[in-house]
């Protein structure tokens, strides 16, 4: 199964951001050095959930990363 980043903006906008939110913990956990994985999430987690202090930990880690270095979020099996 393949995933694209559009497809969490597609759960956001239908308010599944908890179901989000778990696809980006599944491809932080078998990508764990993706910059760019790290910044979505702390996207979602900031501006859809709420969770402002998680959010920017996340934005931060994927800053220090290298947030476009990131790959595993574009096409995750």
């Amino acid at each position: 199964k393949r995933y694209h980043h559009g497809y969490l903006k597609i759960k956001m906008i239908r308010n599944k951001n908890e179901e989000a939110l778990e696809i980006a913990d599944e491809v932080i956990a078998k990508y764990p050095k993706d910059g760019y994985a790290y910044y979505i999430r702390g996207n979602l987690k900031r501006d859809y959930l709420k969770r402002y202090k998680e959010g920017n930990v996340d934005i931060a880690k994927g800053k220090e990363l290298g947030w476009n270095s990131g790959f595993g979020l574009l096409f995750f099996k």
